[in-house]
């Protein structure tokens, strides 16, 4: 893609999310106006260290602010639904992070306020960006033309180890500043969200099993980065000694589930595996074949069969579908990964905002430009990013295992 004329953008939150997020938009021709963080000093150090001319002391600023079209918010969930819900009604389109709040009551307000903007023409987003591996993209594709048959089974799992032991700590063990769902609602989220885009079914029952592996943490004075690793802060400034404190979110879950379809489904969700850095895996078995993707080896799609030989798909403009090709940047032999993934969610909104037209001197995508006296037809990917009320509907799946655990039963999505 050629260099992206764009408005500019602001970040929230300036911890491992916000920087990928910088970096993202670097990559698309964005311009990042600014950072905010949690402080006036917080801000001025973040936009040192990411290289930017602004660094916001307040909110109300950052959204005063006319060269800021897009808001990215990168904190932790707690502050989602007044800082998106602010941004909506000042006009401004929002990427946020995921999930959408503390709990559903959060996320539908957010969905709402993301209504009310559409009629305005202003995008909210979430992200969800394992969708948009090349691969996953191949799979979702494969399913849709009905090439592995009627989906009957879908299981994976989500496990990592930076919170595998005591030591370990960061914001989201605290309910207060995450929420009452930690490892579930943190990356199950994904999980959750890649199985229901890949199959085209939601998630309508659910059994879940909770469990919190380490009920007592050691709380540092400072905080602690996401994947700073080995539970020691960012920085190396030394702070007060930690504390120790009981904790009540969950390590761990297994879930159970039913689809709208009848396909039948589990995962296991932990974040206190040890050896396991970030291991996403996703298998889809329908009755005619088998996929399995593994996001610690996004570039190769095995495809199982029955009466013939199985498969290893690699990742090659040439050998995938057009679908799925769209999301190549690479030839083949050249591995995507993480931020690649990413690079096309992002590319997906600020293409989509492109297409819908921003006025003089906005949004314009070279690709896009039609020859004269043409109309362009949109690209494939214009509109293909997680929305708002997608968000909303997978907080009520995770609201929905949470009361199965404390129930012991199976409970219906949004019932």
């Amino acid at each position: 893609m050629q260099r992206m004329k764009s408005p500019k953008a602001a970040i929230i939150g300036a911890g491992f999310i916000g920087a990928v997020h910088v970096d993202i938009l670097r990559r698309l021709g964005v311009p990042v106006a600014g950072v905010l963080a949690e402080s006036v000093q917080a801000s001025q150090e973040a936009a040192r260290q990411l290289g930017l001319t602004k660094a916001y002391s307040s909110l109300e600023e950052l959204l005063d602010d006319g060269e800021v079209a897009v808001v990215h918010d990168c904190t932790p969930n707690r502050w989602h639904r007044e800082y998106n819900v602010r941004a909506l009604q000042a006009g401004k389109h929002v990427l946020s992070e995921k999930p959408l709040g503390m709990d559903s009551r959060e996320a539908a307000e957010q969905a709402s306020a993301a209504e009310a903007a559409a009629r305005r023409g202003i995008l909210a987003a979430v992200n969800f960006g394992y969708r948009y591996y090349p691969l996953v993209q191949q799979m979702r594709a494969m399913v849709q033309r009905g090439e592995i048959g009627a989906v009957r089974l879908v299981h994976g799992t989500y496990t990592q180890d930076w919170l595998c032991e005591s030591t370990d700590y960061n914001w989201r063990v605290e309910p207060e500043l995450g929420g009452k769902l930690r490892a579930l609602g943190d990356i199950g989220s994904h999980w959750l969200d890649l199985a229901q885009y890949v199959t085209g079914q939601q998630i309508t029952e659910v059994a879940g099993d909770l469990a919190t592996l380490l009920p007592r943490r050691q709380k540092p004075g400072r905080e602690v980065q996401t994947f700073a690793g080995g539970g020691q802060p960012s920085h190396a400034s030394p702070g007060p000694a930690p504390d120790w404190v009981d904790v009540r979110t969950d390590d761990y879950a297994a879930v159970l589930f039913r689809t709208e379809a009848g396909a039948h489904g589990n995962v296991v969700i932990s974040q206190a595996s040890p050896g396991r850095k970030n291991h996403l895996t996703l298998e889809v078995v329908g009755s005619e074949a088998t996929l399995y993707w593994d996001q610690e080896q996004p570039n190769q799609l095995w495809i199982g069969r029955r009466h013939r030989a199985n498969a290893l798909l690699m990742k090659d403009p040439g050998l995938l579908c057009p679908q799925a090709g769209q999301y190549v940047r690479l030839p083949g032999g050249h591995n995507e990964g993480y931020y690649d993934a990413l690079y096309h969610l992002f590319r997906n909104f600020y293409g989509t905002l492109a297409w819908q037209g921003e006025g003089e001197g906005g949004t314009t995508l070279p690709e896009q430009r039609p020859a004269e006296g043409e109309k362009a037809a949109a690209p494939g990917w214009v509109g293909d990013f997680p929305t708002f009320a997608q968000s909303y509907r997978l907080a009520l799946v995770l609201e929905a295992i949470w009361e199965s655990s404390q129930g012991g039963h199976w409970v219906k999505v949004g019932a």
